[in-house]
């Protein structure tokens, strides 16, 4: 039971530093060097290692001790030490040129635990043999979450995508869209999965309104709208943006045919789709890009159809939507010219969930005075992209709150940004924007009193 104790006591000290890394990010995280350069020219230690993490481990050790039973001393002198012992390997590693964060096996989990046992071994009389296995253990049980950590949340996911991913972003996008946490995603996404999918599924079957609230959510049209826009290029005058979002279609695939019914009729200019393919927010996507390609075949666009990602949708889908001949915008831009003119559209990664919505990288190659359309899943930018001299923002997300009540609007809307700006047009500064109530449904198959839509959206000068 002691060595157990030793054991996990060693594992939480070293967990610790990287933990916090992964909630706070950047956060605090004052280097320990200094950015200081050794006399070889190469950094003395490195960016990862921080006064944040040398201070929350020795932290970690002294409380770890106390819930242990363990000495005080003992739990703040082995949590010292096997900082010391980490940063040994750190200044090591740079010596050699090894680049910041990078595994190195042996090297990187060696001293961090063999220093503890200065104390440990004569304090608790450990042999020889318990201190050797105590180390071995230790060490391949922190190569193993170090491979996790490093080489897996720390990687970026594809090499197409723009930029790397935060830790916690990464392990959002790993527990959202990977088979391999197929059996641990009730406890991940617990809300959905057991609030809206047991509590309030069952709560509008037991009250009587289950039925109905499905019948409305298959009840979609098309809202026609007209947009003045001083800025417009004369050359697109009367553009037609034919724009649908959150269809969410593996959940209700009766709007398949609806939707297609509708598409049909329409010969827009430009077509986007505003983000959210899938249902759940966790686990096959397949089903909803086999559905989505029955749409996209039916729509005619003269500029070509256009998407961002929503917080329901994985970067692994971006291949299969590029072969179904969509251009998926990562915060990054595109430009539509027409007898010398032009309009740029805008369009940037999922600032909901996921929080890797960079305007100005999306914007960065753009002339500040040129037409912009905006294009985000969500709302929730809106000051960024007005700042940015945005002229449109199109985005969805919100349902409309998907269910109000009366007199009182949306119950939810699931957003960071104004009530205000939940649904329909709206305005901040020389931008106007439209949030869309969605085609789909999302969490439970209902709507009350807000209706799904496809938008066609027609610019005017």
């Amino acid at each position: 039971m002691l060595m157990i104790k030793i054991l996990l006591f060693l594992w939480l000290v070293n967990f610790t530093p990287p933990l916090l890394a992964f909630f706070l990010d950047d956060k605090l995280a004052r280097p320990l060097d200094f950015g200081k350069r050794f006399k070889d020219g190469k950094p003395l230690l490195g960016p990862n290692k921080t006064w944040r993490g040398l201070i929350s481990a020795v932290a970690a050790g002294s409380l770890l001790a106390l819930l242990f039973g363990f000495p005080l001393w003992i739990g703040f002198s082995a949590a010292l030490l096997s900082m010391t012992g980490d940063l040994i390997s750190s200044f090591t590693k740079r010596r050699f040129a090894k680049p910041s964060g990078k595994n190195f096996p042996v090297l990187d989990q060696f001293f961090e635990g063999a220093l503890p046992f200065i104390v440990l071994t004569p304090h608790f009389q450990l042999g020889l043999l318990e201190s050797t296995v105590l180390i071995f253990l230790f060490c391949l049980g922190a190569y193993i979450g170090s491979v996790f950590y490093k080489s897996i949340l720390m990687e970026e996911p594809s090499p197409w995508y723009p930029r790397k991913l935060k830790a916690k972003t990464r392990f959002k996008e790993i527990s959202s869209c990977s088979p391999d946490f197929r059996y641990f995603y009730p406890l991940i996404h617990f809300e959905e999965a057991v609030y809206y999918h047991r509590i309030i599924k069952c709560f509008f079957r037991i009250t009587g309104l289950y039925k109905s609230g499905k019948k409305n959510a298959l009840n979609i049209g098309i809202v026609h709208k007209l947009v003045t826009l001083p800025r417009l290029p004369e050359e697109f005058n009367n553009l037609n943006i034919i724009y649908f979002s959150d269809l969410h279609i593996d959940g209700l695939e009766e709007l398949v045919p609806e939707i297609n019914r509708i598409l049909k009729k329409e010969t827009p200019d430009i077509c986007i789709f505003g983000g959210d393919l899938r249902m759940s927010s966790y686990g096959d996507y397949s089903t909803c890009l086999n559905l989505f390609s029955k749409i996209i075949l039916k729509i005619k666009s003269r500029y070509g159809i256009y998407a961002v990602l929503g917080n329901h949708d994985c970067l692994e889908m971006i291949p299969v939507m590029e072969n179904m001949g969509i251009r998926v915008l990562l915060n990054d831009s595109v430009k539509i010219e027409k007898n010398g003119q032009s309009i740029y559209l805008v369009g940037v990664d999922d600032p909901h969930y996921y929080n890797c919505a960079n305007v100005e990288m999306a914007s960065s190659d753009i002339p500040r005075d040129a037409f912009k359309i905006f294009l985000c899943h969500s709302p929730e930018v809106y000051q960024e992209a007005e700042q940015a001299g945005m002229d449109l923002y199109l985005c969805g997300h919100t349902h409309a709150g998907q269910v109000q009540l009366p007199k009182i609007g949306p119950v939810f809307t699931h957003s960071r940004s104004p009530r205000s700006i939940a649904h329909g047009f709206w305005k901040l500064g020389d931008m106007q924007g439209y949030t869309s109530s969605g085609v789909g449904v999302s969490g439970v198959t209902v709507r009350f009193l807000t209706r799904g839509e496809i938008l066609s959206l027609t610019l005017i000068k």
